[in-house]
């Protein structure tokens, strides 16, 4: 066989491979949730960092933010400055606050946080006596005639962290949420035990 037909055999081969290939098209699980809005610095009340109609992810700069959802179940991350939030419909989720202050209007599930001591613990429940706590977790107290020790309802997706449940004594700092039947209760979504805590 001449170079001539050579070619003209791996061409016909090459057409009769490229044909058996499926395109390749993006499946609908594989297409994101969220649409993801990142914050530009400089928002403000008349110009907030504004989300979709749908479903967001919103991420705030490290500065002062204001944040609007507009629709859908977003999340909001915040990453510190002094920053509002204001949620369109009470379904929207505070997901993180690295550092400053957060107010919030309307947002259903903002984290709680509270550090300080372990003064119960059993299988259904956490107490814990604190000494600093964030703004969601203060307008909780606030409502509910500020108690402390502040007991949390322990959930199957409660986590614990740092070897697992803590005992009594030990310094921890807990996360969580208000309960979605009871507003008057929190569930624990994290504990995570300070260092050298529950140590000889």
């Amino acid at each position: 066989m001449n170079a001539k037909a050579l070619r003209s055999t791996f061409c016909a081969i090459a057409s009769v491979a490229l044909l058996a290939v499926p395109a390749l098209t993006q499946s609908a699980s594989a297409r994101p949730r969220f649409h993801v809005v990142h914050c530009k610095p400089g928002s403000t009340v008349q110009h907030p960092c504004m989300g979709t109609r749908g479903n967001d992810k919103i991420i705030g700069t490290h500065g002062n933010d204001v944040i609007q959802t507009n629709g859908g179940h977003d999340q909001v991350i915040t990453k510190g400055g002094d920053d509002q939030v204001n949620c369109d419909d009470g379904e929207d989720r505070i997901d993180d606050n690295n550092g400053g202050t957060v107010a919030m209007s309307n947002c259903e599930n903002a984290i709680q946080e509270y550090e300080g001591t372990v003064t119960a613990i059993g299988g259904s429940s956490i107490s814990v006596q604190y000494t600093d706590v964030n703004d969601p977790a203060q307008a909780f107290l606030d409502a509910n005639g500020d108690p402390n020790p502040v007991t949390a309802n322990i959930t199957p997706d409660t986590k614990f962290e740092d070897g697992g449940a803590p005992a009594v004594g030990d310094t921890v700092k807990l996360e969580a949420v208000v309960n979605a039947t009871d507003a008057t209760q929190i569930d624990a979504l994290k504990v995570e035990t300070e260092d050298g805590s529950g140590e000889d």
